[in-house]
């Protein structure tokens, strides 16, 4: 194609593969999203073990590669040539008849037309091309509803991020802790206190225990004397705060082990 054809269709190319490009963006965010919410329901019917952690983010891995492969970079290694953007453009515009597709035939290399013949050709189609005018969008349906889908996916990720279930949250956090120093702590968990801690002979000793992702009915005392090998039960009192309960050993003379489980 020669440099009289070339800044016009190329615009037009460009502009389609954007339109293409949007649309690919809106379809996998929405995937994306669809895959976190579902393995978040996974996750959390399990109980977010490791292994199904570490399977989850192996797959999340793939489909994003998939994605970004099939939706974003295809398109753009894959262009259309010349003569479909003809085509396409005639097809939109009857005014150009055959034109276009004509003058970009032409073009090529290995045309034999004569050199006069060829130059009225590519100046009649450049003359009918740049009466068209450009669209914001060539497929305004589509488009508009790539760019509202998009905005859309991304509210309601933040939404569900900040202020939706605290199991998305928390199982992103999860997906992204190789990325980290730390990895998170469980979701559902008891907090127990005061943990290790050194007191005085027969002196008294208050256990605190919270559940944090779940509301405890009841918290129950293990404890075990190092002088006697059996672990002995006691259940918690429930403070006013619901998730919240404690218990009072008194009279302390021996190093004794504790944990604390709530159900």
């Amino acid at each position: 194609m020669t440099s009289l054809l070339n800044k016009p269709l190329t615009a037009v190319k460009r502009k389609i593969q954007l339109e293409r490009t949007a649309r690919g963006l809106a379809v996998g965010a929405l995937v994306l999203l669809l895959f976190l919410l579902g393995a978040t329901a996974f996750l959390a019917t399990w109980n977010f073990p490791d292994n199904a952690i570490a399977g989850v983010r192996i797959i999340l891995a793939g489909l994003v590669l998939v994605l970004l492969w099939k939706l974003l970079i295809s398109p753009w290694i894959f262009r259309p040539s010349d003569q479909r953007i003809a085509r396409f453009l005639e097809e939109r515009y009857p005014d150009l008849q055959d034109r276009l597709s004509t003058a970009v035939e032409i073009g090529s290399p290995g045309s034999r037309i004569h050199p006069d013949l060829r130059s009225l050709i590519l100046r009649d189609a450049y003359r009918k091309l740049k009466k068209i005018p450009v669209p914001r969008f060539y497929w305004p349906r589509r488009s508009t509803l790539s760019l509202v889908s998009l905005a859309l996916v991304a509210l309601t990720f933040n939404l569900l991020y900040l202020a939706g279930p605290m199991e998305f949250s928390y199982t992103l956090s999860r997906l992204a802790s190789p990325a980290s120093d730390e990895t998170p702590p469980p979701l559902y968990r008891v907090e127990v206190t005061p943990g290790n801690r050194t007191v005085p002979e027969r002196s008294d000793l208050e256990i605190g225990a919270a559940s944090v992702g779940f509301e405890a009915a009841e918290a129950l005392l293990f404890v075990q004397y190092a002088n006697y090998p059996r672990w002995e039960s006691s259940p918690m009192y429930s403070t006013t705060d619901g998730n919240r309960f404690t218990f009072q050993l008194f009279d302390i003379r021996e190093s004794l082990d504790y944990y604390v489980e709530a159900d």
